[in-house]
């Protein structure tokens, strides 16, 4: 029954990604869909990591969900073509898509334990 409510899980992830890359546009060279989309997935990430106390959860919203929501592989796709295009502008895209992203997870993490937190 688990894999079936995880493949549901990454359909909806998946869903939700392709919805706002279709919709959204951004009119700026360094940030991009895939930036928003990563700093969302972080943030939800460090509120999950909290909260979350099963493999039952991790299994569904970190593997399933996130792991559809936010691709590794789409960043790296961005990082590339960024350092095609200007080796300074795919370094400061990796940097600031980092520092961005732990930034959004601590937050996350520390929002869940304000209001969790024992």
């Amino acid at each position: 029954m688990i894999v079936i409510q995880m493949i549901f899980a990454a359909l909806i992830g998946m869903g939700i990604r392709y919805y706002l890359s279709e919709n959204i546009i951004i009119k700026n060279n360094l940030i991009n869909i895939t930036f928003i989309i990563n700093t969302i997935s972080c943030f939800i990430l460090g509120t999950m990591y909290y909260i979350i106390t099963t493999n039952y959860q991790v299994a569904l919203i970190i593997l399933s969900f996130l792991g559809a929501f936010s691709t590794f592989s789409s960043f790296n796709y961005d990082l590339l073509t960024k350092i095609n295009n200007s080796f300074k502008k795919g370094i400061s895209f990796l940097i600031i898509q980092l520092l961005t992203s732990f930034l959004f997870l601590f937050i996350g993490y520390n929002i869940a334990n304000l209001f969790v937190g024992v």
